[in-house]
């Protein structure tokens, strides 16, 4: 409202205040509604419709008895002292269906229950720097009617109806005054969005961000345990064999002995015996 009779009147020429009382309760609720399907003769829809009719005129029967007892005769008609009978009967039985509704009703919350708005306006005039000069009458009058009927198609509109009927006018306060200085504007650019919620999120994602390295340095660690167990098996499984050529002299001479016992085995027992001899 501020930016809306800012630009009819300029910026520093108008201060708006607006009090309000507004209804914070949220309801929720069930109704099972049963109503007539024809609501301006409060008629249901017949379903189903039963008539019996009996009609009788003549004289009864000598000796016949009306009644239930058991003589009696089930729907006959009784007799007169002359003997001479009318009977007529008409029922007709009828099954209406109404209709029935369930509503499941939220209803919810921020309603406003009144709504105040005060306008004052600047009523002097810069006219390009010269002289200043206050409005006229006739242009206060020109310039309250046109607040005047915007704000009170905003009041009307904005204060819920179930509150019971309000009058605009009496909700709207316009004051025409000389301003000592220019109005302090409030700034339109401020973000609604509130500090706390700046605070958590900043919080929640040097959070991500620990977890996310605590997790790189575990998948590092896992790898490197990887790589030297992989290193320490190539080292166990590929130990060269000792080559023949490094073997001692002792394991050499009992080859040799081996060979001439199985290829000269006369002359492996010449050997023996020479050996023998010498000890």
């Amino acid at each position: 409202m501020q930016q809306m009779l800012g630009a009819m009147v300029g910026m520093e020429n108008v201060i708006v205040s607006v009090t309000s009382d507004v209804d914070f309760t949220q309801e929720q609720r069930t109704e099972n509604i049963v109503e007539p399907v024809d609501l301006e003769n409060m008629e249901g829809l017949p379903v189903s419709v039963e008539t019996i009719k009996e009609t009788y005129s003549g004289n009864p029967p000598v000796g016949g008895t009306t009644g239930t007892g058991e003589e009696d005769i089930p729907n006959y008609p009784a007799a007169d002292e002359d003997g001479n009978g009318d009977y007529e009967m008409t029922k007709e039985t009828v099954n209406n269906e109404f209709s029935r509704i369930q509503k499941d009703i939220v209803e919810s919350p921020y309603k406003i229950r009144d709504l105040g708005i005060q306008v004052a306006v600047n009523n002097k005039k810069d006219t390009n720097g010269k002289e200043i000069q206050f409005l006229t009458q006739q242009e206060q009058t020109a310039v309250e009617q046109g607040i005047s009927s915007i704000l009170n198609s905003i009041v009307s509109t904005s204060i819920s109806k179930e509150y019971g009927e309000i009058n605009p006018e009496e909700k709207v306060s316009i004051i025409f005054q000389e301003f000592n200085g220019k109005p302090s504007l409030p700034d339109s650019k401020v973000s609604a969005i509130p500090k706390w919620l700046y605070i958590t999120g900043a919080a929640l994602l040097i959070i991500i961000i620990l977890l996310a390295i605590l997790l790189f340095r575990k998948r590092n660690n896992e790898e490197e345990e990887e790589i030297e167990e992989e290193l320490t098996e190539e080292k166990v499984t590929t130990v060269p064999e000792m080559p023949d050529n490094e073997q001692s002299e002792a394991v050499i001479r009992r080859k040799q002995l081996e060979k001439i016992a199985k290829e000269k085995p006369e002359d492996f027992a010449k050997l023996l015996r020479s050996w023998i001899g010498e000890d």
